[in-house]
């Protein structure tokens, strides 16, 4: 065994995975045939990766990112879309894709379906309703059948709960995942912003916490007088944490996720009117920050998500009531969690890696022998400022270039090959 060659070895590396046997330990991990072979010390290979100082998971998967391709390539095109992603520490990501609204989501699921890119692997999630309107369902199961892995009604929110229930029922017969975005139209109105003092302040219409807590409130509800599950994707209240937590003391099979900038940033950055903050769900209170990574550290919420939202400068460089909601986050997901000095290397692991590939019934990557070697090497405590000169995205609305910033991803590998680096 002394003698063998691998085709890679990452050496000195943390082990941060917590289903793994050697989890905290810093050994030396071999990478043959695209799988890993074997940890040990001192192993030899034809490449080799120094991994001192930082912490190794299994590659990271983002359950939500929005790709207009095709419609609008010219904003983001799927090619940049999996080079961010790979230079974000994903190895995988899930991806509603075309110009949104769009009417014939199948073509779209089979488009993205059959990309095939040297960087991030690339997911397509289906649409929910037809169009993304909310009045009618969109055809589930064909767009199951070519390719999609989940489903979700983007950012407009369905406030039919009968369309809801049925939408669940659908889902739940046949065994589809389904994301719900939770807010209530009629609460939240022409809201751009949270509804608070810095609302007030900077004139601008908020948003109510409690348009998200019906929401919530509703959609588990209804999971659980259906005897279904619900995943709820990217909760921004502390009111949403809590109903979370409530149902899953209950025994209710109720997930969740977070977008990562809402665990970065709060509505006090508003006062610079910048409209890469305008975001939906929006930037809440810094007590709502809080009570997110909460959730985060005692299993309340399952994962986090880039919730990537690529714009051009014709959306984003206009008066705030007429931007675009979304930022470019896809390599910045890294420098969100690690603003949190609570969150330790295996609560990264557990939200950007096995927390996601559970929500999506997946097979689990651990780092053990014989495993896909699907691996992502990250430093929490690495100190950078993002910029534009490292953007790999097409698109420019990233509200955190030219702000320190704490967690970075190093180095991506998916199947064995180095697809992205960062030092």
């Amino acid at each position: 065994m002394s003698n063998l060659r691998f085709d890679l070895v990452i050496k000195n590396a943390q082990i941060a995975d917590p289903l793994s046997p050697h989890v905290h330990q810093t050994l030396d991990l071999g990478i043959a045939d695209g799988r890993i072979a074997r940890l040990g010390n001192s192993l030899e290979g034809t490449e080799y990766i120094d991994a001192e100082g930082a912490w190794l998971s299994p590659g990271w998967v983002d359950l939500y990112a929005v790709c207009p391709d095709p419609g609008e390539e010219w904003t983001e095109d799927l090619t940049h879309l999996a080079n961010a992603a790979a230079h974000g520490g994903f190895t995988d990501v899930c991806v509603l894709g075309g110009k949104q609204p769009h009417s014939d989501q199948t073509s779209v699921v089979r488009y993205i379906r059959d990309f095939r890119g040297a960087h991030s692997r690339l997911h397509p999630l289906g649409s929910s309703t037809l169009g993304l309107a909310g009045k009618d369902l969109d055809v589930l199961f064909d767009m199951q059948q070519n390719g999609a892995v989940a489903f979700t009604n983007g950012n407009t929110p369905l406030h039919d709960h009968g369309m809801m229930m049925r939408l669940m029922q659908y889902a739940g017969q046949r065994n589809l995942v389904l994301y719900q975005f939770c807010l209530d139209n009629g609460l939240a109105g022409t809201g751009t912003v949270h509804e608070g003092p810095n609302a007030t302040l900077l004139g601008l219409k908020g948003i109510p916490s409690i348009a998200e807590e019906v929401a919530v409130a509703a959609c588990i509800r209804i999971a659980e007088y259906l005897n279904l599950p619900v995943h709820i994707s990217r909760i921004s209240c502390a009111e949403s944490v809590a109903l979370i937590r409530e149902a899953r003391v209950q025994g209710l099979p109720v997930s969740a996720d977070v977008a990562a900038l809402n665990l970065r940033l709060d509505d006090s950055m508003l006062e610079t009117f910048d409209t890469n903050l305008k975001l939906m769900p929006p930037l809440r209170a810094a007590m709502d920050k809080q009570a997110l990574i909460e959730g985060l550290l005692d299993g309340t919420i399952a994962a986090v998500v880039s919730n990537h939202q690529p714009r051009n400068q014709e959306q984003k460089l206009v008066e705030w009531d007429y931007a675009s909601f979304g930022a470019n986050t896809l390599q910045v997901v890294a420098a969100c969690l690690g603003a949190s000095a609570e969150l330790k290397p295996e609560h990264w692991v557990q939200l950007l890696a096995h927390g996601p590939r559970k929500i999506l019934g997946w097979e689990q990557v651990i780092i053990e022998p014989g495993m896909p070697a699907d691996l992502t090497l990250f430093d929490p405590a690495a100190t950078l400022m993002p910029s534009p000169s490292q953007n790999k995205s097409k698109s420019m609305n990233n509200p955190l270039w030219g702000m320190p910033c704490t967690g970075t991803s190093l180095l991506t590998i998916k199947e064995g090959r180095i697809i992205a680096q960062n030092r």
